[in-house]
């Protein structure tokens, strides 16, 4: 009966009868495909019932004499296999190794960058003598063979000896390495076992100075030895405070975990004189649980800030910190920054609790995030320096505190940091200019850019991707799609979804796949459109006011979407008596349609139509006007 009333309509009004279809399922690479299958992840978005993941406990030794270049270390790692295989290598992440003058890169670098890289001097297991077999074309892998298989839920403890030379390369924002001649910045100083999943097995996509990282949560305590007269900053609580720090510096640090005042730890007044100097050593004790990396930085002559803010409803204090040269004017602020950041995404967005109990800013040479530490380069212009800063301690999300896969799906990271970026600067400067500064670094050049390949779409592989597509991919677009998805859901719902997200799958390893689903099942919609749309697809945000008529009852708008992209479309209107009104609809309006209509009622004559572009379009164009 139901077909044949299709069928009479049909006859009489010339038109089709079809029922309302679901939108098809996401294109899903074969690896995550098995995942589900097997059961660690779930269509739901919640971890699946079989979920696992491997971690490991590090002791570290590492021993530093400035200005001599040479790092020196040992390390005990205690490694669990969680997972249902057996194991008959490990494979080795060996950063480091970038630095070897034949590896493969996709940035330019400077002479200085080179090095021999890590220098094994010793592995051992159960006293045994291990030697490190080269990964087949990989530079920063390296497979340990075992002697004998480790069975899933055993483990085993290895012992390793090693040192390399620090880079001293000054060129495009260095992520570690000497800063100044009595100035260090250690990160990737470690060989570390690769992140072994429940997709893909081991890691293996090496590292060549784009793509960043992806590491198992781990446990670790760092001895880091250094002369007397320096300061250590790291990853984690400082265990043995009250050994490292004088009196004066120990009670000041402990008044700043109790205020929201700023506490100049470290004046430069109390800074040693180079003729007043002590022969000697200390070893600075640093503890962390559940990170998936350490970072430390060392000087014998920055000033040290420090202030606390509280991130939940507990009462909880999270100790904010800086450390910085003296000529880094922009650093005087940088605590106070640091502050505000983490204040905004404990209770605005993503409005959930800071999750690291210590957050340092230190005065490097890069623009680069790890777990509770960022190294920024000194920038005069104080929004830019405002922008950088909300942007690496928004990281302490994602990836730090979501495991996220940063060398295959960057813009699950870098798209977030930029998104939260942009709120907070919103709220640092006004809008127009937060907007302008944001959409300078992440829209304009985007835009204007006839590069091949920037319009591949976001889910294609980061690895498999080269500046400038790889930015695009990693930072603006993604982050457009979220402020996107934020104005379609309105914000009471996306910042629902955005905090399950966040409380399913933190300290774990979430895939693109999972943050869909999770979305989809928290908001009761199915937004696979939206994710095919923004995500699957080669599109750009552009869209076109093509006609405006005018009748008795108010106006009719008719826009094209030439470029693809689902984005919000405000349009200004002023009337004849000089009255205005802002007409928005969310993206949704665009769902599966390249040409909309809007109707306005009004009964005022409309005498000028202008589309708001804010930043999904190049801000500095003139705004399209009827």
């Amino acid at each position: 009966m139901r077909h044949f009333l299709c069928f009479l309509i049909a006859l009489l009004s010339g038109t089709l009868c079809l029922r309302a279809q679901p939108t098809p399922a996401l294109y899903m690479p074969r690896d995550i495909t098995r995942a589900f299958q097997n059961g660690t992840r779930s269509m739901d978005g919640n971890p699946g019932r079989n979920y696992w993941q491997n971690t490991a406990s590090y002791a570290i030794q590492v021993m530093v004499k400035p200005p001599g270049r040479q790092i020196s270390g040992s390390e005990d790692i205690v490694y669990q296999n969680a997972s249902p295989d057996t194991l008959k290598s490990l494979l080795f992440s060996m950063i480091q190794d970038a630095h070897l003058p034949n590896a493969a890169r996709n940035v330019d670098v400077d002479s200085a960058y080179f090095s021999s890289g890590f220098q094994i001097d010793q592995v051992q297991l159960a006293g045994k003598e291990l030697h490190f077999e080269p990964a087949e074309e990989h530079f920063t892998r390296q497979m340990l063979p075992l002697p004998n298989p480790l069975a899933p839920g055993s483990s085993l403890t290895l012992h390793l000896t090693w040192h390399y030379t620090l880079t001293a390369s000054q060129g495009d924002q260095p992520r570690d390495g000497l800063v100044d001649e009595t100035t260090f910045f250690l990160a990737y100083f470690y060989p570390r076992i690769a992140a072994y999943d429940d997709y893909a097995g081991w890691d293996n996509l090496d590292f060549t100075e784009l793509q960043e990282f992806y590491n198992d949560f781990c446990n670790y305590e760092v001895s880091v030895t250094v002369p007397s007269d320096y300061t250590v900053w790291g990853t984690g609580i400082l265990a043995n405070e009250s050994e490292v720090l004088n009196p004066k510096e120990l009670g000041r640090l402990q008044a700043s975990e109790k205020t929201d005042s700023v506490v100049h730890i470290v004046k430069e007044e109390d800074l040693i004189q180079t003729d007043q100097v002590k022969p000697g050593w200390k070893t600075w004790i640093w503890k962390a649980e559940q990170v998936t990396d350490v970072a430390f930085g060392l000087s014998n002559h920055y000033l040290w800030d420090a202030t606390s803010v509280v991130v939940d409803s507990a009462g909880r204090r999270v100790s904010v910190q800086a450390a910085y040269n003296k000529t880094a004017t922009d650093f005087t602020k940088a605590v106070s920054v640091a502050r505000f950041s983490i204040d905004k995404l404990s209770h605005e967005w993503p409005g959930y609790a800071f999750p690291f109990p210590k957050e340092t800013i230190f005065n490097g040479l890069s623009a680069m995030e790890y777990p509770m530490m960022v190294n920024d380069f000194t920038d005069p212009d104080e929004h830019d320096m405002m922008s950088l800063t909300d942007h690496e301690v928004a990281h302490s999300f994602f990836p730090f505190f979501m495991g996220i896969n940063e060398s295959r799906y960057a813009f699950m990271d870098e798209g977030w940091a930029a998104f939260f970026e942009l709120l907070q600067t919103r709220e640092q400067m006004p809008v127009p200019e937060a907007n302008a500064l944001w959409s300078r670094f992440y829209v304009n050049r985007w835009i204007t850019d006839n590069s091949p390949g920037v319009d591949l779409p976001i889910i294609t592989p980061s690895n498999e991707l080269k500046d400038p597509a790889y930015e695009r991919n990693s930072y603006g677009k993604p982050a457009l799609a979220y402020l996107a998805l934020k104005d379609m859901l309105g914000d009471e719902l996306f910042g629902k979804c955005l905090r399950e997200y966040i409380r399913r799958w933190n300290g774990k390893h979430p895939t693109p796949y999972d943050f869909f689903n999770t979305f989809n099942n928290v908001a009761g919609k199915d937004l696979n459109w939206f994710w095919k749309n923004w995500f699957f697809e080669n599109n750009y945000p552009d869209i076109s006011l093509k006609e405006v008529y005018l009748h008795k009852g108010g106006v009719r708008f008719t826009l094209e979407n030439p470029g693809g992209f689902a984005v919000p479309i405000t349009l200004k209107l002023r009337f004849l008596d000089n009255t205005t009104a802002l007409l928005h609809e969310t993206p949704e309006i665009w769902k599966n349609k390249k040409q909309i209509q809007i109707l306005y009622a009004t009964k005022n004559n409309l005498v000028k139509v202008e589309v708001v572009h804010d930043v999904f379009l190049d801000v500095n164009l003139k705004n399209e006007v009827w």
